[in-house]
């Protein structure tokens, strides 16, 4: 993790330093609900981008969260920050690219995970801290390298689901079932993460 200098006393012109790791404060909160024996869901205030050009997934996905967490970028800001390359190219990027971008752009600093998270860390970044995730799958049975952002849990009584933002064709949300979106074979398959973001 990256440490942050945060100025906590200024007296005139002077400013005492000290490093801070505190968490980031949550999102907003797009809708909620708690149903008791139902469960309870939440969805936060991510904005959705479509991917602009048809590799651009990554981008879009990083436009997402830098835009949530700070002033407007465009996507083809993210795209060059993750690529290196103009935006009249057309690469795919990798996930310490994109997780590299959301920092530069935002500041706000992700952990990546070689691997899916645990329902129960997926519920507390998004549920109780207001987080959202980046997730890099293997999309139509791992047909291709993906990336989507998580933006939202249920624990509904029939199973547990996430809030997909898929930005590929135009973009669409979705609740996934969360045990089918950590297997392979289906539509999409969690293989790496970005998550913790600070």
């Amino acid at each position: 993790m990256r440490s942050r200098v945060q100025c906590v006393v200024a007296v005139a012109s002077l400013c005492i330093l000290m490093a801070s790791s505190d968490a980031r404060a949550g999102l907003p909160v797009s809708s909620s609900n708690c149903d008791g024996d139902a469960g309870c869901w939440v969805i936060l205030s991510v904005p959705q981008y479509a991917q602009e050009n048809t590799l651009w997934c990554h981008a879009a996905a990083a436009q997402s969260i830098v835009n949530a967490y700070s002033a407007a970028r465009t996507q083809c800001t993210c795209y060059q920050s993750n690529t290196g390359a103009s935006c009249s190219t057309n690469q795919i990027s990798y996930v310490s690219n994109v997780e590299n971008t959301i920092w530069t752009l935002s500041g706000a600093d992700g952990i990546i995970v070689n691997d899916y998270m645990s329902w129960s860390t997926t519920w507390d970044q998004l549920y109780n801290r207001h987080i959202p995730m980046v997730a890099r799958v293997l999309k139509n049975n791992g047909s291709y390298g993906h990336f989507i952002v998580i933006k939202g849990v249920d624990d509904d009584a029939s199973a547990d689901w996430v809030r997909v933002w898929d930005p590929e064709f135009g973009g669409s949300a979705s609740w996934v079932d969360f045990s089918t979106l950590v297997s392979a074979g289906g539509t999409y398959q969690w293989t790496h993460s970005i998550y913790n973001f600070q």
